[in-house]
C-alpha cells in the first residue's frame, strides 16, 4: 500500500515537470500575462513592468516602472 502511494505521488510530481517544459502550453498560459507585461528584446513597461530577467531579480526593481511603495520595500 505504501508503494502504491509513493508511485502515485511520484506520478503527480513528475506530471508538473512535464507540463512546465511544454512550450506550447507555456505560450497559452502567458497569453493571460501579455495583457499587462511584455518580454523580449524590445519589451517596454506597459500596465505592468517587463518580465525580462524576472528570475533572481529583486521585487520592484525594473528601471522606469512606477511601483507601489509596498512593492519597492518588499525586498
Amino acid at each position: 500500500m505504501r508503494g502504491l502511494l509513493f508511485i502515485t505521488l511520484l506520478v503527480v510530481a513528475c506530471s508538473g515537470e512535464v507540463r512546465a517544459q511544454d512550450a506550447v502550453a507555456g505560450e497559452k498560459v502567458f497569453a493571460v500575462c501579455k495583457a499587462c507585461h511584455q518580454i523580449g528584446e524590445n519589451a517596454k513597461n506597459v500596465v505592468g513592468p517587463t518580465l525580462n530577467g524576472l528570475i533572481g531579480r529583486k521585487a520592484g526593481s525594473v528601471p522606469g516602472y512606477s511601483y507601489s511603495v509596498a512593492n519597492k520595500d518588499s525586498g
